[in-house]
């Protein structure tokens, strides 16, 4: 069987395509993320999995519950991805859309993990200093995580940076035991 990936990759990239050349990379993301969100929904799934519902049917569902909020090229696609029964791979589609999103526009999110709540002048602060390291912009999110004890844990990506005293404890644990 096919990884979701692997059918949801080259969906991404057309529409993609599509919305660079108009230059509507913002608008395709909030359509992919609405879509997203109506076929999560457990009812929703159910339907897409049911054999007695046509494809048709399933994208006239789809489009009905954006309650008009999607465009021609919108409809076009649910109506494609129905036809091809690959409305189940929406959210996959949008996820790898907006992964292709953020690397052109030179755009990185960021996560950055603390014990204590960060105060915004120190948050703008690494704000810059990432988008300068990372050379990009950044999107940044503060969350709070007490077991850390102390220090910050920051994601981008696959790549985390652990400057907190938890992973500090943990690492001196490591070199002592093994």
């Amino acid at each position: 069987m096919l990884d979701v990936t692997t059918l949801a990759r080259p969906y991404a990239r057309a529409i993609f395509e599509v919305a660079l050349d108009k230059n509507d990379l913002s608008s395709w993301s909030e359509t992919l993320a609405l879509l997203s969100e109506i076929t999560q929904c457990p009812t929703v799934n159910t339907l897409l999995k049911n054999p007695n519902v046509t494809k048709d049917q399933l994208a006239d569902l789809v489009i009905a519950l954006t309650k008009g909020r999607l465009s021609e090229e919108g409809k076009n696609a649910v109506h494609l991805l129905s036809s091809n029964t690959r409305l189940h791979v929406i959210p996959v589609i949008a996820e790898l859309f907006e992964k292709l999103r953020l690397d052109q526009e030179k755009t990185v999110d960021v996560t950055i993990t603390s014990a204590v709540t960060l105060d915004e002048e120190y948050t703008q602060k690494l704000k810059t200093l990432l988008a300068s390291k990372l050379d990009r912009k950044t999107n940044v999110q503060c969350e709070l995580d007490e077991s850390l004890l102390g220090g910050l844990l920051i994601r981008t990506g696959d790549t985390v940076i652990d400057g907190s005293i938890k992973g500090e404890l943990n690492r001196l644990k490591e070199a002592l035991m093994g």
